[in-house]
């Protein structure tokens, strides 16, 4: 696989991921628990969106192939931290519908962390290592 097809694949498996699931979600606090809903929801699939763009900015301008595991462990971690320091903010500093805003939030870390897992496990997201 070409590494433009790859990055094709992956921009389009993310778009598909963030509108479905933040269409999904939106649906569900709007229609099913208007009570949970909370104004700073859209930013939390953006955030993620970005974050994960970012990520595959830096894992696929990296030349060496070989240390491409190393960079992903450390860009989760990072991605990790980040997101840790988001959520603590925005519940000190926001303070209103807090376990709302961490359910949706740690729903959609696992969700970009499972697709983003996937997509790079399979023979290194289709990276040519020859």
């Amino acid at each position: 696989m070409s590494m433009e097809r790859t990055k094709r694949n992956y921009l389009i498996g993310l778009t598909l991921l963030t509108a479905i699931s933040g269409g999904v979600v939106d649906l569900l606090l709007k229609e099913v628990f208007p009570q949970a809903y909370f104004e700073a929801y859209p930013l939390i699939p953006l955030y993620f969106f970005l974050l994960e763009l970012l990520v595959f900015y830096i894992l696929y301008r990296r030349r060496d192939t070989r240390q491409a595991p190393l960079w992903l462990m450390a860009l989760k971690m990072v991605k990790f931290v980040l997101s840790a320091l988001v959520a603590v903010a925005y519940c000190l500093l926001v303070g209103h519908h807090v376990k709302e805003f961490l359910l949706v939030f740690v729903f959609f870390y696992l969700l970009y962390l499972v697709y983003e897992t996937i997509f790079f496990a399979r023979k290194g997201g289709g990276k040519e290592t020859s």
